[in-house]
């Protein structure tokens, strides 16, 4: 039920917070068969978010078991379709009641449903697939009387994943596990182990992937210089154009692979203004005066809970990958209060205190759309000694 209520809720704060939301490849995922979603983690629950709503199934999704030792936590996930899987060092106790989340996951299984799992089994940031641990392949193996299936996934994220930002889903081709349960003259282990390899390729496919793990921080400033002199219009958030993905990934792989290129790379960066923005439009500006006074209405009755919501996210979590999801859930979290309030304010004061709290969401809503549709050309206004296109340059040292 939870899930049911809170998924419209969170697709469409999805669609406001991300510019353009690339969706990929989703005639790769098997009709009526049991699945395995296996995703990279770069987020503490963002992208679990996305694919939660935005793929055409019911997700489950395999947790960390300890953060169901919070009564009203629990209570919330398990609303969700979480299920806690428990690791060596929950303790043994609790190692035990794996038991029955493989119960729980045969079940799901045995009636064709779709599980969401993170076979890295750690959450980073980073760009780069890690090794994968051999839980998603057990889960796989298990005797549950289904055709299974394991469906690659990439999320890839701008650098902090911040507001006014692109995400690219990528679904991979999905991959037949009985294929590799019926390998002969191989022992469970090997299968596994030839199911994890495949998948991690397949993965990797989905991916931005390095190998050179220092190189990242370069390769994601050529990211965002390449993005800023792009023209992504806003709307329709949601989309299944795979070309900017297409061509970060080769920018990677090239950047990743040739010292000679990174290097020239690395020198031109030295050389530039790495914060270049769009230079607007004659239309642009006129639109951005003439609508300005509406977004300074907004911004000024929202600056607080969203200064607020920054400030404790900066205070107390340490985490990178956790801040932004959380930033996030505080701010929808406040909304759905400020909109309980104004109904409240509705059955008590009648309908001009209401008319007001629905002012005071709309204005926030406006706000979030002037910046959506002008926040990168805001900075040109203000600092046009910043414009310097540098794209030209970039894509003649890497593609030449």
């Amino acid at each position: 039920m939870i899930y049911y209520i809170l998924r419209p809720i969170v697709k469409w704060t999805l669609k406001l917070y991300f510019r353009k939301i690339f969706l990929v490849g989703l005639e790769n995922i098997p009709k009526d068969k049991a699945v395995i979603f296996a995703s990279n983690h770069p987020s503490a629950f963002v992208e679990p978010c996305l694919l939660a709503c935005f793929l055409p199934v019911q997700l489950h999704f395999l947790v960390r078991g300890d953060l169901f030792s919070l009564n009203w936590l629990s209570w919330l996930l398990r609303g969700t379709n979480q299920i806690p899987i428990f690791r060596q060092k929950d303790g043994l106790g609790n190692v035990k009641k794996n038991l029955i989340t493989q119960e729980k996951v045969r079940d799901l299984f045995s009636r064709n449903k779709a599980v969401l799992m993170f076979p890295e089994a750690h959450t980073h940031e980073n760009i780069y697939l890690r090794p994968l641990k051999k839980g998603i392949a057990r889960f796989a193996f298990m005797d549950h009387g289904a055709d299974c299936y394991i469906v690659p996934v990439g999320v890839n994220f701008d650098k902090n994943i911040p507001f006014n930002s692109k995400v690219s889903v990528i679904i991979g081709e999905a991959i037949q596990v009985e294929a590799y349960k019926n390998k002969e003259n191989m022992t469970e282990a090997a299968k596994m182990n030839a199911l994890l390899h495949d998948l991690s390729t397949a993965m990797k496919k989905s991916l931005r992937h390095i190998e050179n793990e220092e190189k990242e921080e370069d390769i994601q400033k050529v990211f965002r210089l390449l993005d800023n002199e792009r023209t992504m219009t806003p709307l329709p958030v949601l989309s299944n154009d795979s070309s900017i993905f297409n061509e970060e990934q080769e920018v990677a792989k090239i950047l990743d692979k040739e010292d000679i290129k990174y290097s020239s790379i690395t020198n031109l960066l030295e050389t530039k203004k790495v914060n270049k923005v769009e230079k607007p439009s004659l239309l642009d500006q006129l639109l951005i005066l003439l609508f300005s006074p509406f977004f300074i209405i907004g911004f000024v009755l929202h600056v607080v809970p969203d200064r607020l919501s920054k400030m404790i996210v900066m205070k107390k979590v340490t985490m990178h990958e956790f801040r932004t999801p959380v930033y996030i859930a505080m701010m929808v979290f406040q909304y759905i209060i400020i909109f309980l309030v104004a109904l409240l304010m509705l059955m008590i004061y009648g309908k001009s205190v209401f008319y007001f709290m629905l002012f005071f969401i709309g204005t926030g809503l406006f706000a979030l759309m002037y910046l959506k549709l002008w926040g990168y050309k805001l900075k040109y206004i203000f600092r046009p000694s910043q414009h310097t296109p540098i794209s030209s340059k970039l894509y003649k040292i890497i593609f030449k």
